[in-house]
């Protein structure tokens, strides 16, 4: 997988022939690229709080702590936000919800 700043050297390269423009405008057209790649990924793997609810039917990777015998362990599962309440398999009965974030692969 390429880097963020690899997509957009070959981003500017497509859009501008070597020729059609000018060293400073290949860079801020670089420098724009990455920084909105940048805020794209940060807003697609950001954990929300549980008390912000998903919209309604929102298929969720979820950051849960799971009570077990031991004591309680964090792990992920993948649930639902239906009747605004987090669905989960019945393996993680009991479990708390820490955070969520959309599985966008989905939409």
């Amino acid at each position: 997988m390429k880097t963020i700043e690899e997509r957009a050297v070959e981003f500017v390269n497509i859009l501008m022939s070597e020729n059609e423009c000018s060293d400073l405008l290949r860079e801020l057209l670089k420098e724009t690229y990455i920084a909105a790649a940048t805020d794209e990924r940060a807003l697609l793997t950001e954990w929300h709080d549980p008390k912000e609810p998903p919209k309604e039917g929102a298929e969720l990777l979820l950051k849960i702590l799971m009570p077990v015998d031991e004591g309680d362990i964090r792990t992920y599962a993948v649930g639902d936000y239906i009747r605004n309440e987090f669905i989960m398999p019945n393996t993680y009965a009991g479990a708390k919800v820490l955070g969520w974030r959309y599985i966008h692969e989905n939409d």
